[in-house]
């Protein structure tokens, strides 16, 4: 049992109360290695051995996202109504028990339907991690958020490298293993995640919230739109691009070596930038990953061969390890203190709607229009939000 300071009261005031950090990144780490190992074989699963098209595959991906919208939603209201503990418990039951499910019955329509409740259960643990980061007032936020981002992008290198070496042994090794993951996760959740005072500090936080006239800063709106665009074009590297990239000579394994060193950039990155995150301004991290973000898209419009499309990607990896972490820290600090999972949950139904619209308006243009236009596309949204993003932010000092 953690608790980061006691919750007798001093005077009138109870002290506040965390989660250790090192359990938030652990756990962290556990959830996304479970969930990497799922979401890379699930169209090429249900396309190639379930033999159903990529049109039917994709409406599923996207109901998944779907699904985790609405987690996210109810991650978030649990954390800040109910009792965040029992939430994030129940939420790793729901997930464990299903992929226990569907190690053992994999064959359609039920795969399907058990990656919903898969989707549900994730999206209301993204948001309540994310919470839970938020309650951390021993370390700088910025530090929080991007060590929880480092620890979640070693669990993908460790699920993604995970599916590589069981796949070709059968799928229920590869479910099996990410049954294992939040089985482990459950553990740890159940001895290190019940912080003493939280539940309460969280109540009282909620009734304030009731009472409060916060006004919600036209910044949180401004970011929360540019998480949308960000992953709206974060997912076609994730999708179109492997198309694009083999329509044009290349190999997927010329694509999934882009991801291996995505990951390994990222990690490496991110622990040197760690070391300077309370130097940095939200601001300039977020606007300017997000540029980085947006002229990634720009270079892809030209590019040919593979170190083109590795320099392009790697621009969208340096923006991706400044903005991705920073813009929810930065919403935590600007947003309603005592509504944090509210905040969160925003930024994970927005990003769960960005990665669901993506491929569907992906598909759409490139029928329509071809490649670049999607590229050039996605670049003019980017750029959009991130204007909008900076303007908002001149009208706002605090949280910079």
């Amino acid at each position: 049992m953690e608790i980061q300071n006691s919750s007798d009261e001093v005077g009138s005031k109870p002290r506040h109360v965390e989660i250790k950090p090192w359990v938030l990144y652990l756990g962290t780490l556990l959830q996304s290695a479970g969930a990497a190992m799922l979401w890379p074989i699930t169209t090429l699963y249900m396309h190639n051995t379930l033999h159903e098209s990529l049109t039917i595959a994709g409406f599923v991906l996207m109901a998944v996202s779907g699904a985790m919208m609405v987690g996210g939603y109810l991650g978030g209201y649990l954390f800040d109504r109910w009792n965040p503990f029992k939430a994030l418990i129940i939420a790793i039951v729901v997930a464990t028990a299903t992929l226990g499910a569907i190690t053992l019955f994999h064959q359609w329509p039920l795969f399907a339907i058990l990656m919903l409740v898969i989707g549900l259960a994730d999206g209301v643990l993204y948001t309540l991690l994310s919470s839970y980061a938020s309650t951390i007032q021993s370390i700088d936020s910025r530090r929080v958020f991007n060590m929880n981002y480092m620890f979640m992008n070693v669990g993908v290198v460790i699920g993604t490298v995970g599916v590589g070496l069981l796949y070709d042994y059968g799928v229920t090794w590869v479910f099996g293993s990410a049954f294992v993951l939040y089985l482990i996760f459950l553990i740890l959740a159940y001895f290190k995640f019940k912080v003493v005072g939280l539940a309460k500090q969280a109540a009282k936080a909620a009734a304030k919230a009731d009472r409060s006239n916060f006004k919600t800063p036209k910044l949180v709106y401004a970011l929360l739109g540019l998480t949308f665009s960000i992953y709206f074009g974060y997912v076609l590297w994730e999708s179109v691009v492997a198309t694009h990239m083999t329509d044009l000579g290349l190999s997927i394994q010329d694509y999934s070596s882009l991801w291996t060193i995505n990951g390994v950039v990222l990690i490496i990155g991110q622990s040197i930038l760690n070391k300077y995150a309370e130097r940095i301004k939200f601001k300039t991290s977020v606007i300017g990953g997000g540029i980085l973000f947006a002229l990634s898209f720009l270079f892809l419009i030209t590019a040919q061969t593979y170190v083109a499309f590795l320099g392009a990607f790697m621009i969208l990896t340096v923006g991706e390890m400044l903005a991705a972490p920073q813009i929810p820290a930065w919403i935590a600090k600007i947003s309603d203190p005592n509504a944090q999972g509210h905040a969160q949950g925003q930024v994970m139904m927005v990003t769960s709607f960005g990665r669901a619209l993506g491929p569907l308006f992906g598909g759409f243009m490139i029928d329509a229009a071809g490649y670049k236009s999607l590229f050039a596309t996605v670049f003019g949204v980017m750029v959009l939000f991130v204007a909008i993003s900076w303007v908002s932010s001149l009208r706002y000092r605090i949280g910079k």
